[in-house]
């Protein structure tokens, strides 16, 4: 043993010593005991030459459970969604991505798992409802899972070349759009005439296109009287105040009845207040009024018990069925997709017929005409 005391240390047991390492090359190694003793010092340069000889095998890696994900997923990959998206996913993994996948790998997750979390979500166990939940509503849960995995494999937690399986989902038909036509929308307005605060809320609706959360987000500042417009520029999801559903804002010309019950409506501002339709204490109008209000006045209308949603389909279907362009409907409506827009040219009676009418219109081909005129001339 190399073990020896080290003057200028006030006699400490050191050692050293040069080994010869597995893969042929030299290297010296020195230190002191645990304990100042020559025994203590040659057990220190034992362990050493233990550790260089057979070091230990790394640790396995920790695979991280889709429950420990999901929490990466939403604190560094979802954080830069809208409140509202963000308060979807969360719901997504609560109730069904984690009670069924929860504690598997991130990289385990195969194929028989999904079609058991569709299973549950299809046979209500998932959700202890009777007759489980919608396909669309899987097909948006799919969504977030397939995000997950994906990136899950951008930041290497997942291996490129252990890609995980791709999510399929369900074919679904889109909805019919349930809209107001002219006479029902027409008995509404009848039926709210005599309340200005829910006139002016169901017009905002159905002749300016605002989505719920657009028409108690509105101020008095977005009301441009000048030049006859609103500006939309946010919206409230639930009771937190943000942008509009695609983030963008849009102007609005107003017709002339919104026009004159924006103008009637203005004793409605409170003293300070900047809510265009203000709650009862002018704080921003609730979710759960509205609600309310509109089938009460729906069912004085005699038209069926409506929500608001329905108003937006009806300013959307009501200018199609006037001949607005396409363009214009998804400008005014906000659409990010044109494909929403074209939703409603379906709903245009005749729309076919007077395309094929076209053709039978006779455009005189001045041209030929003319050559036929000159042939028909004696010479």
């Amino acid at each position: 043993m190399s073990a020896y005391r080290r003057k200028d240390w006030n006699n400490r047991w050191c050692y050293k010593r040069t080994i010869k390492l597995p893969d042929a090359t030299k290297k010296t190694i020195r230190g002191v005991g645990y304990v100042n003793t020559k025994a203590s010092a040659e057990k220190a340069q034992a362990d050493h030459i233990e550790r260089l000889l057979n070091p230990p095998a790394p640790e396995a890696k920790k695979v991280q459970t889709v429950r420990e994900f999901s929490e990466i997923f939403m604190s560094q990959h979802a954080v830069k969604n809208k409140l509202s998206e963000r308060k979807k996913k969360e719901q997504v993994f609560r109730r069904y991505i984690v009670p069924v996948l929860g504690e598997l790998p991130i990289d385990g997750v195969g194929k028989g798992n999904i079609d058991e979390m569709v299973a549950g979500m299809l046979d209500g166990t998932l959700t202890k409802k009777k007759g489980g939940v919608s396909k669309k509503s899987i097909n948006n849960s799919l969504a977030v899972l397939s995000k997950m995995l994906n990136y899950a494999v951008e930041i290497g937690t997942i291996r490129a070349d252990q890609k995980p399986i791709k999510v399929g989902i369900f074919k679904t038909e889109q909805p019919p759009i349930e809209f107001l036509e002219f006479d029902e929308y027409a008995a509404l307005l009848d039926a709210a005439s005599d309340d200005p605060f829910w006139h002016l809320a169901i017009l905002l609706g159905a002749d300016a296109g605002l989505r719920r959360g657009e028409i108690r987000a509105m101020e008095w500042k977005h009301w441009d009287k000048r030049n006859n417009r609103i500006r939309v520029e946010q919206a409230f999801w639930e009771d937190t105040l943000g942008t509009t559903k695609n983030s963008k804002s849009r102007t609005i010309p107003l017709t002339e009845r919104l026009g004159r019950a924006l103008h009637d409506a203005r004793h409605l501002k409170l003293k300070g207040g900047k809510w265009l339709l203000p709650g009862p204490d002018g704080t921003h109008l609730t979710r759960e009024a509205m609600r309310w209000h509109l089938p009460r006045l729906c069912r004085k209308a005699e038209i069926g018990e409506r929500q608001w949603h329905p108003l937006r389909h009806t300013f959307c279907t009501h200018l199609a069925q006037r001949g607005a362009p396409v363009r214009t409907i998804q400008e005014l409506a906000g659409h990010r997709d044109i494909q929403t827009t074209l939703r409603y040219m379906h709903l245009v009676k005749g729309a076919k017929e007077d395309a094929i009418n076209l053709l039978d219109r006779r455009v005189p081909n001045t041209s030929r005409e003319e050559s036929a005129d000159k042939k028909s001339q004696p010479t």
